[in-house]
């Protein structure tokens, strides 16, 4: 096995390709260079262009992973039922009727995972077209890719590095959405994707104060669900906004009942962009009546350069993926 001293890490969303080179230091990471590049799908040959660009910021080993982001993978979770005879042509099955497609036109991977007395199924599916000028373009470049994972599999990572729990759910805010996910005994069991981020939350402060989106992102941040910061009206406002990813978060846990037996998650953990509202964890503790905490994917790191958050849209999932051995 090789012994991967200094990894790059590439993050591949709707809109935008982040780049992380980080150097390994017992578990933990420090940043010595990044790159961002707007990318659309729909201009894939592009990618050739972003992939010279991104070696110019890399180290020289090339040694790298993926984590891809973007809506255009699919992400499948669930139980297994009954005790079929053959699992893969049972999983096979169950993504055909789910999903309308075609096999041989996606990279396709599994996993079978034991909770309790299920079986749970981690079926993922990235388009080939797509898949196939990435890894060719970036193999032509010289980089020596090591991981191709998914979004979710780098913040399970991260997250299991950082608490020691046993259920939860995860709630990531991104800029422009969120993940749900929740785990038990180590083990991804539901996932969601919805289009409610950080600029959501930013966009209907701005809306209902009637101030500017700088002005509103710096209420969310400065003041966000503090009843000490804010007026009535103004918290009331922030809840209202807020509420919608509550909604979510409910969504997510009458999903979770409706597809496994037992009791609710023990705890709410916030990560991403959350960590930056104060008390919002608070607020979900008290609607949901389970403990709910903060936790940042940047403690796992350091550097000595300057940051460009708002391009960095997926730095955290950046982050985890470099704790990969």
């Amino acid at each position: 096995m090789i012994d991967v001293k200094v990894i790059n890490t590439i993050a591949i969303g709707e809109d935008r390709i982040n780049h992380a080179v980080f150097r390994r230091e017992k578990g933990y990471l420090k940043l010595l260079n990044y790159s961002y590049f707007d990318f659309d799908f729909n201009d894939i040959d592009r990618f050739k262009l972003i992939a010279k660009d991104l070696k110019s910021f890399s180290d020289r080993d090339l040694f790298t992973n993926i984590t891809f982001v973007a809506r255009e993978t699919i992400k499948e979770i669930f139980p297994i039922k009954g005790n079929p005879k053959d699992v893969k042509m049972y999983v096979i099955e169950h993504i055909k009727d789910a999903y309308m497609v075609e096999l041989a036109d996606f990279y396709f991977d599994y996993t079978i995972s034991s909770v309790e007395d299920l079986m749970v199924c981690y079926a993922v599916l990235f388009p080939k077209k797509i898949g196939e000028v990435i890894f060719r373009d970036l193999t032509k470049e010289g980089f020596k890719l090591i991981t191709a994972e998914t979004d979710c599999d780098s913040y399970k990572r991260g997250i299991l590095k950082l608490r020691d729990e046993n259920h939860f759910l995860l709630l990531h805010i991104r800029r422009l959405d969120s993940v749900f996910m929740i785990f038990k005994d180590g083990v991804m069991m539901l996932e969601r994707q919805v289009i409610n981020g950080f600029s959501d939350l930013v966009d209907g402060i701005s809306l209902q104060m009637g101030i500017t989106p700088e002005n509103a992102e710096e209420h969310l941040v400065n003041k966000g669900l503090d009843k000490m910061k804010n007026g009535d009206d103004e918290y009331a406002i922030v809840a209202s906004v807020v509420d919608r990813l509550s909604m979510q978060i409910q969504r997510t846990l009458d999903l979770y009942f409706q597809t496994y037996r037992g009791g609710p998650p023990s705890n709410i953990i916030i990560t991403g962009m959350g960590v930056k509202i104060p008390d919002l964890d608070k607020y979900i503790s008290e609607l949901f009546a389970l403990p709910a905490f903060k936790e940042s994917f940047m403690k796992l790191m350091g550097t000595e350069i300057d940051l460009d958050f708002k391009r960095l849209d997926y730095l955290d999932a950046m982050i985890c993926l470099g704790l990969e051995e």
